[in-house]
């Protein structure tokens, strides 16, 4: 029987996603966000039919026969997943312990590093896969400690890695914008620049054919004198400005680009 609600779920991320496509695969992570490895769950967990996922990070690689939301059959590994080897070509079952972990311990080497993910979903040719067998995604969830539920906000991500860079901080939350530092001088002259000038912003970047709903970030060198820059950016509906030195605007910029850039 199909599960009609994961076949719906899978429709609406289908639809809402704008894929991008590198070196004939889906690009489902960047390396940080979504995190992996729960990409990658989040990849098996939405794989109703029955295909075959490879799943790519470098030169390393997972092939998987799914269906039902189950990892059927491992259909190749590259070799430096070594703990893998044996399984190749064999049916996985949850039942057989061994098995269960070493799945689990051949996705988590794929995705401990910070590379970008990608996966090729192609129909599966492999025989002899039946939907009593298989590692339903749940219980490898359950194992990880994982909640496909619980998404990771990109901007808040954002802000927590630029923190060692930033005197103070504005976020939007819930139609406010909330200060965070300990110059509470320096706060009052940030939140005036977003009060005054954040709505500029994002109508020059719409007035210039620019997209609203684009990830964005701007720089503004010592727009606070001799407080320093300010840097603003948005992306999925959420704001932040941050006031900083000049000198690391850069950091600021590398860090959104290992963040926002696929």
């Amino acid at each position: 029987m199909i599960d009609e609600r994961a076949v719906a779920k899978k429709l609406a991320v289908l639809g809402g996603e704008k894929p991008i496509f590198r070196d004939g695969g889906r690009v489902i992570s960047n390396g940080i966000l979504p995190p992996p490895l729960t990409a990658v769950l989040d990849e098996i967990d939405n794989t109703v039919l029955k295909r075959r996922l490879t799943f790519r990070a470098g030169d390393s690689t997972l092939s998987f026969v799914v269906a039902g939301r189950r990892l059927m059959n491992l259909v190749s590994a590259s070799p430096d997943l070594s703990m893998a080897q044996p399984l190749i070509g064999t049916a996985l079952s949850h039942d057989d312990e061994d098995t269960f972990e070493t799945v689990a311990a051949a996705i988590v080497a794929l995705t401990e590093d910070e590379r970008p993910i990608l996966v090729e979903s192609t129909h599966s040719e492999e025989s002899g896969v039946h939907t009593n067998i298989g590692i339903p995604i749940d219980r490898m969830t359950e194992l990880m400690g994982i909640d496909l539920a619980d998404k990771t906000q990109p901007m808040q991500h954002f802000i927590d890695a630029c923190e060692e860079y930033y005197s103070a901080c504005l976020f939007w939350v819930g139609g406010i914008w909330i200060g965070q530092s300990e110059d509470e001088a320096l706060l009052a002259r940030l939140r005036v620049v977003a009060d005054t000038q954040w709505d500029r912003f994002r109508d020059a970047y719409g007035k210039n054919g620019h997209s609203a709903d684009t990830p964005r970030l701007i720089i503004l060198d010592r727009a606070l004198d001799e407080d320093g820059s300010v840097t603003a950016a948005w992306a999925d509906g959420e704001y932040a400005i941050f006031a900083h030195d000049q000198s690391d605007a850069a950091e600021i910029h590398a860090t959104w680009r290992r963040i926002f850039t696929f």
